[in-house]
């Protein structure tokens, strides 16, 4: 019962927002190049994105029945993990940069337009370096080995 109960979630909630995920990147990227053409602020969805994200894939971390889902699908816990850095990413890059758009200054537009471009820079080669140093492995059942 509880292995039916894991595929129903994964196919009505992971699913879905595991196609979703391209989606929000992208939407996220359409957000910045719209502040930058505009030169307006924005709302900044990512951290809704990153709230309804964790929500859908900690359910099947923390339910032990639910774990099997990672355990059949070995790559998805690294997709997920990447997609939650790669909004994050984003969403700070965007709070940085509609904070730079919020007066109609051109030096103040660079600069933090400059800003952005470093901490998204910074924090992708930081992702990489911590996962080159420290990279994920799939630990299994202890029972099987």
């Amino acid at each position: 019962m509880s292995k039916f109960l894991a595929a129903v979630y994964f196919i009505i909630l992971m699913l879905p927002m595991i196609i979703a995920i391209p989606f929000i990147i992208y939407g996220l990227y359409a957000d910045m190049e719209i502040i930058i053409s505009t030169e307006a602020s924005k709302e900044n969805m990512g951290i809704i994105f990153i709230i309804v994200m964790c929500f859908i894939f900690s359910v099947p971390m923390i339910v032990p029945h639910f774990n099997f889902i990672f355990k059949k699908l070995p790559w998805l816990y690294a997709y997920v993990i990447f997609a939650l850095l790669d909004v994050l990413l984003m969403s700070v890059g965007i709070s940085i940069i509609n904070y730079g758009y919020e007066v109609k200054n051109t030096q103040r537009h660079f600069l933090f337009l400059t800003f952005m471009i470093v901490w998204m820079v910074v924090g992708r080669l930081s992702i990489c370096l911590y996962y080159k140093y420290k990279p994920m492995k799939y630990e299994g059942d202890e029972d099987n080995v």
